[in-house]
């Protein structure tokens, strides 16, 4: 807060990381919060040559490819962050993070996945960072789900429920991949009714617990949610949305 009345401020503390780094060029800590300062401020390009000089000097530290690695993704160049994941896992082979990752660069690229994805759900432990089992289990879930493996998609989501008891997507998205599968139609209902209480004007969870009624012949049910839906929905239908409207169709 000092240096924050300064008009030089921003100088001051790049100088301070700058001269920590100096002393200390293996200051894993150090890298990140110089790294994340750069970032604040906009500076990708700068970050990323910090982030690579940090990788080359602390090439197992899985936090510092991670930063790199999301930096570049944040380019939205496929080829690219594929490059910098496979640099990873020459260091970190077994990391679910970065399998997790190419996995799903190789669906957007049409390629086989699934090997990938299955070695990211293979190397998820009880010692698995909570945030690398949620990236996994949610990205991988919403993969199968796309390939209309809806089985896969609810195991990976029932793998983290438990830790994430107040995560209503997570909740939505499970009640609807059991509905899909037609399995579980009560347990579905109940957490799909419990995401709408956490969030009653969210027309997607409306949408699943509508679809879920209709999976159980409770049409005259399903029918009122399934307007209520159209209805917070209103003019705004985005692509991903079109479920929506085949469902009130139904």
């Amino acid at each position: 807060r000092f240096y924050q009345v300064r008009p030089d401020y921003k100088q001051i503390i790049e100088t301070i990381y700058q001269k920590i780094l100096l002393a200390d060029e293996r200051n894993e800590q150090a890298w990140l919060l110089y790294s994340d300062f750069l970032l604040q401020q906009e500076r990708y390009e700068d970050a990323k040559t910090a982030l690579q000089t940090c990788t080359s000097l602390l090439p197992t530290c899985a936090s510092c490819h991670r930063y790199l690695v999301n930096v570049i993704m944040a380019e939205q160049d496929n080829q690219k962050a594929l490059e910098y994941i496979d640099k990873a896992l020459q260091e970190l082979p077994s990391d679910a993070y970065f399998l997790t990752g190419k996995a799903a660069i190789y669906y957007d690229e049409k390629k086989d996945w699934k090997p990938v994805a299955e070695a990211a759900i293979a190397n998820l432990t009880a010692d698995t960072a909570p945030m690398t089992r949620y990236t996994t289990c949610t990205t991988l879930s919403g993969l199968y789900g796309m390939e209309e493996d809806y089985e896969k998609s609810a195991m990976l989501l029932e793998m983290i429920l438990e830790e994430y008891p107040d995560d209503a997507l997570i909740h939505n998205n499970y009640a609807y991949y059991l509905s899909l599968n037609n399995h579980d139609l009560a347990r579905a209902e109940e957490m799909s009714a419990k995401t709408i209480k956490a969030e009653p004007d969210n027309y997607t969870y409306i949408d699943t617990y509508a679809w879920i009624l209709f999976m159980q012949k409770r049409y005259d049910e399903a029918k009122v949610q399934i307007d209520r839906a159209l209805e917070v929905m209103g003019d705004i239908i985005e692509a991903e949305d079109s479920n929506i409207v085949e469902h009130a169709g139904d």
